[in-house]
């Protein structure tokens, strides 16, 4: 079965970010931005950057910084970045790192 990653909606990836996810600001609005992209288990490509610009309601440049500040709170892990597929989630206690997600089944 093939998966349209563009307009695959994950209401667990948006509930995830919307419970746990820390602090506020561009990196917020950018995580509830991918988690719209993202399938159920948080892997979303980051093809379209201007829709996310958009929809984040950030400049390229805060775009850049948030994806630098969710990747060091260990809420963006990089799959493939050739692909442009990232994995969103909430990192694993028992890591204290992005090793291990934790999206709700």
């Amino acid at each position: 079965m093939t998966v349209d990653m563009e307009v695959t909606v994950s209401g667990k990836c948006t509930g995830l970010v919307w419970d746990k996810y820390p602090g506020g600001g561009d990196d917020f609005k950018l995580a509830l931005a991918l988690s719209d992209s993202a399938d159920d288990s948080g892997y979303v490509y980051i093809e379209a950057t201007l829709r996310l610009l958009h929809q984040a309601r950030v400049t390229e440049a805060e775009f850049r910084g948030a994806l630098a500040v969710m990747k060091d709170k260990g809420w963006l892990r990089v799959i493939d970045a050739n692909e442009c597929l990232f994995q969103l989630g909430a990192p694993s206690a028992a890591t204290r790192g992005p090793k291990m997600f934790l999206v709700p089944k």
